[in-house]
């Protein structure tokens, strides 16, 4: 049963011996490399679920541009363009015949 779970947007791996010393049950994070894994399993670790990079970035930036908006006063514009390499993507323009 997983009961805690940490958190890291983006690249994780270099924290993965801080989700440990955390003592979660599970860290949920992006790009993780074999061996650094591998390592973290062998040494009793908790479970990972690893996420798309953008993925674990995106759902935070909203809230983090209204904060720079009301801390100090700038214009923000968060994009919305997709620029995860492993998700795909369909045109919806018709094929030439």
């Amino acid at each position: 049963m997983i009961a805690t779970v940490a958190v890291c947007g983006g690249a994780g791996d270099s924290f993965l011996a801080d989700a440990s010393a955390a003592g979660v049950d599970a860290y949920l994070t992006a790009d993780l490399r074999h061996h650094p894994v591998s390592e973290h399993i062998a040494g009793g670790g908790p479970a990972l679920l690893d996420a798309a990079h953008w993925a674990t970035e995106r759902p935070w930036l909203d809230d983090l541009a209204a904060h720079l908006r009301a801390a100090c006063g700038v214009e923000v514009v968060v994009s919305d363009l997709d620029t995860d390499p492993w998700t795909v993507h369909h045109s919806l323009k018709e094929p030439h015949s």
